[in-house]
This record gives C-alpha cells, sequence and structure tokens, in this order.
C-alpha cells in the first residue's frame, strides 16, 4: 500500500482534473494541496505519486530557465529575429513559439507515452515545443538552397507531425535525434517536386544540391569551370551520374557553360546511350511510392506481395513458392494476397502509382 495513504483523496482529486485535462498546471496542483492542508514534505510526496502515475504537469513560465534542454545552444532569439526580416508574415507563428517553454530534460519521454493513450495535450505538447526546430532547418535551407522559407516551414512542420506521431522508442533512439530527419526530409522533398517538369527522387535532388556546392568550391579554387571527372571526385559519385543529373535539371549547373571544357565534351559524347534520366527517376519514383504504399500493409501482406510480384528483385513467385516461404498452403497464400490488394484499393497511396500505368 502506498505510504502516503493519508493523502490518498488529494492524490485521486488532482488525477481526476488531470484526465479531464490531459495535463496538471503546476499551480492549481499546488492550490488543492494547499487547500487540502498539505504539508511542505507531503507536496513532495504527492507530487511524487502523480508522477508516478504518469501525470504531465504544464508550465506557463515563458522564463529562460538554466534546465532548458538545449544541447546546441541555439540563440533562438536572433534566428527569429532573421526569419521575420526573410518573411514578416511568420510573426504570429513565431509570437506563439517564444512563448512555449523549450524541452525540458527527457520531457519527451513521459510526452510520448501519452501521446500513445490518446492524450491529445502530450502530441501537442511535443509538437508545440520541437516547431523551433522546424524553423531551423527550414532557415537553413533556406539559406543553403533558395528554397521559399515560408513553404520550407509548412513542409517541415508536416515533417514534424509525421515523426512524432510514428515515434517508436524501441527503434528510434532519442527523439530529438530522430526528429530533425522527418524535418528535413520533408522540406527536401517538396524541394525536389517544386517547378520541375519531372519529379527528382529525393536523394537525387540532394545530389544535384552538392554537385552545385562541388562546382562552386573547385571554380572558386581553380579559376574555371570544373570537370565531370573533378566534380565527380569532389562529391563522391560517378561521371556518368553527373552527366544524367545536369541533363535532368539543367540547374542549378548550366550543361552548356560546362561542355566549354574539351575534357567534358570527350566524356559526354561517350555517354550518349546512357539511359535517360526521366525513366530512371520514374523508375526510382514508383519505388518509393510501392514502399509507401506496402507501408499500410501488415509486414506479412507486404512481403507475400512483393514475392508474388517481384517487386525487390523482378523475379515473381508462385503461389506454392510464396507458401514454402511462410509454411503455409497455397489457399492460404492467396487469401493474404486477396486481402492486401482490397486494402490497396482502397488507399489514396495507391492512386498515385496509376500515374506510371
Amino acid at each position: 500500500m502506498w505510504q502516503g495513504s493519508g493523502h490518498q483523496t488529494t492524490v485521486e482529486n488532482l488525477y481526476a482534473l488531470y484526465k479531464r485535462q490531459g495535463f496538471l498546471r503546476e499551480e492549481e496542483a499546488l492550490a488543492v494541496m494547499s487547500a487540502d492542508g498539505i504539508s511542505l514534505v507531503g507536496v513532495n510526496r504527492v507530487t511524487d505519486r502523480l508522477i508516478a502515475l504518469g501525470v504531465i504537469f504544464a508550465d506557463d513560465s515563458t522564463a529562460d530557465d538554466d534546465e532548458d534542454n538545449d544541447r546546441a545552444q541555439t540563440n533562438y532569439d536572433a534566428l527569429f529575429t532573421e526569419i521575420l526580416e526573410i518573411s514578416p508574415g511568420q510573426h504570429v507563428l513565431i509570437d506563439c513559439i517564444r512563448n512555449v517553454r523549450p524541452p525540458q530534460n527527457r520531457e519527451w519521454r513521459p510526452l510520448i507515452t501519452q501521446m500513445n493513450s490518446g492524450n491529445e495535450y502530450a502530441f501537442n505538447r511535443l509538437f508545440n515545443m520541437y516547431l523551433r526546430v522546424v524553423m531551423k532547418i527550414a532557415l537553413r535551407f533556406y539559406k543553403e538552397n533558395g528554397f521559399e522559407l515560408d513553404d520550407a516551414i509548412q513542409e517541415g512542420s508536416m515533417g514534424l507531425i509525421r515523426a512524432i506521431r510514428q515515434y517508436d522508442g524501441s527503434k528510434h533512439g532519442n527523439l530529438g535525434s530522430y526528429l530533425p530527419l522527418w524535418i528535413q526530409q520533408y522540406i527536401s522533398r517538396a524541394a525536389a517536386d517544386k517547378g520541375k517538369i519531372i519529379r527528382i527522387p529525393v536523394r537525387a535532388y540532394e545530389m544535384v544540391q552538392k554537385l552545385t556546392q562541388s562546382q562552386k568550391m573547385l571554380l572558386d579554387r581553380t579559376g574555371k569551370e570544373p570537370t565531370f571527372r573533378e566534380m565527380a571526385a569532389k562529391a563522391g559519385t560517378t561521371t556518368e551520374t553527373v552527366i544524367k543529373l545536369l541533363e535532368a535539371t539543367q540547374e542549378p549547373v548550366s550543361l552548356e557553360e560546362i561542355l566549354e571544357n574539351e575534357e567534358n565534351e570527350e566524356i559526354i559524347f561517350k555517354y550518349l546511350a546512357i539511359p535517360s534520366f526521366e525513366e530512371e527517376s520514374d523508375n526510382n519514383i514508383l519505388a518509393e511510392l510501392m514502399h509507401e504504399v506496402l507501408d499500410t500493409l501488415t509486414p506479412r501482406e507486404a512481403k507475400v506481395l512483393s514475392l508474388r510480384y517481384g517487386l525487390y528483385d523482378g523475379r515473381e513467385r508462385t503461389l506454392a513458392e510464396v507458401g514454402e516461404v511462410f509454411d503455409v498452403t497455397r489457399e492460404r497464400v492467396r487469401q493474404i494476397e486477396a486481402n492486401a490488394l482490397r486494402k490497396l484499393r482502397n488507399s489514396s497511396r495507391s492512386r498515385r502509382i496509376q500515374d506510371f500505368a
């Protein structure tokens, strides 16, 4: 039995208030304990008991706190000021972020648990306290790649929502390290799509950015346009990949200008017969979409379809062959396949694949 049973009524009342609100404010908890005549020692015991029950305490304080857990020591005031100079329309969002207490040490752990139990306040707290990370990444992407800042903030916010919703502590490690990956991914994907006649896969778009930086560095160092070989070596890729990417994008590096180098002219003719980048891009996009679609299925359903239709290695398996893999009958494989296909027909993601038919 709990040692502080004399305070059980106070604990029960505060816990009931927490369940109604999704959180407890420190001042309202202290007010209840004071009204119940709880001593200072008793306050600590009641608080410890509430924390053990998973209660989330909300602090409305916006003052600086030495316990704020920003290991990067980012000057967010300067960052927000810079964003407002570029996009004054973001003042409403930034005013809101400034009034949100930054993430505290390991605060996210109980919040994730509560969110997964349906506590909407926990999700809102996670989203609001990490919005500053979205602003930081969006500004950096704007400065490095010229992508519209407002669009970067919007896409980054969507990435943050996706990351929080699908975070799994048993797989993904520290939340603070996991979130930026999704924020960056969403911004990169939007930048790759925007204004392109063909959709360039995110990984290819990131390589274009890498090539651009390599080209500028080599040009600054040597005073002349670099060769394909030099750019490939600097970016850590192949000459063939450089040519394909430059042909597909025509920006930010001009293919006409780079052909002024005689060595490049020889190389480009050598690769005239290579497959078009548009075809390769479509294949990569389709592969990405297939992965997204398969994620809507159970692991078994996804693997059955992958084996049956050769989605990974191009080799289609018979019902019997798939049955051997799972140690089930052909009829059972047929049932799993039919159920998976039925799910896909109702999936919005699967409709996007029809564009490649």
